[in-house]
């Protein structure tokens, strides 16, 4: 009979040895897990901060937007009376609207668009005569 109460001794120190080591890892994740929770209130508490003052840096460019649309409907009905104000003035004179017409957008030596267009399909394979013919109609290209 002594030899199983020994025999459940042994068995119970090793449960409770199994048991104590459990226990204190449990105790170990226990902390991490409360140190982690920790720092994820500290994080949300600081995005809650940063939340706030976007929403009110928002609230106040939403306002400065409106603000600014209401100013350019009222300039732009100033500028419709002020064209009606001046075409009026420039009646007067016997000068109308029509009476001079737009200027003209610049031509390249060759001609118009297709021209163009031509003469770059002719160069576009020759990176060197490309260049060239870019550089010389820039201006009636940038005018298209």
């Amino acid at each position: 009979m002594n030899g199983k109460n020994l025999q459940d001794q042994t068995d119970i120190l090793e449960q409770n040895t199994k048991l104590t080591t459990d226990l204190a890892a449990a105790r170990g994740e226990v902390s991490t897990l409360t140190s982690a929770n920790e720092k994820l209130t500290t994080e949300a508490t600081a995005l809650r901060g940063q939340v706030l003052s976007l929403t009110t840096e928002r609230d106040a460019l939403k306002a400065d937007k409106d603000k600014l649309a209401t100013e350019n409907t009222r300039l732009t009905g100033e500028m419709a009376s002020f064209e009606k104000r001046v075409a009026a003035e420039v009646a007067k004179h016997g000068i109308t609207p029509g009476a001079v017409p737009p200027p003209k957008a610049p031509e390249s030596a060759g001609g118009g668009s297709a021209d163009l267009l031509a003469q770059y399909q002719a160069v576009s394979n020759d990176p060197k005569k490309r260049a060239e013919f870019l550089a010389k109609n820039a201006a009636a290209i940038a005018a298209l």
